[in-house]
């Protein structure tokens, strides 16, 4: 788990600085951690983060979260 305070109006910039956090601790995570974030987090970027570290992420796009609010 990792936590920090940010300026920032959205979070779509600080999944990465998360879990470069949580290595700091651990030095490594395994391959297919799983990451779990909600849809503010979901940017081609932090996908691209996800794969290239062998991390198993759970994000839902925007698309998808507003389509299932209007469910």
């Amino acid at each position: 788990m990792s936590s920090s305070l940010t300026q920032n109006p959205t979070n779509v910039f600080e999944l990465i600085p998360q879990i470069e956090q949580v290595k700091s601790i651990f030095r490594e995570l395994p391959p297919n951690t799983q990451i779990s974030a909600d849809n503010g987090y979901s940017t081609n970027e932090n996908m691209d983060y996800l794969v290239e570290n062998q991390l198993d992420g759970y994000i839902s796009t925007q698309k998808l979260s507003r389509k299932l609010k209007n469910q």
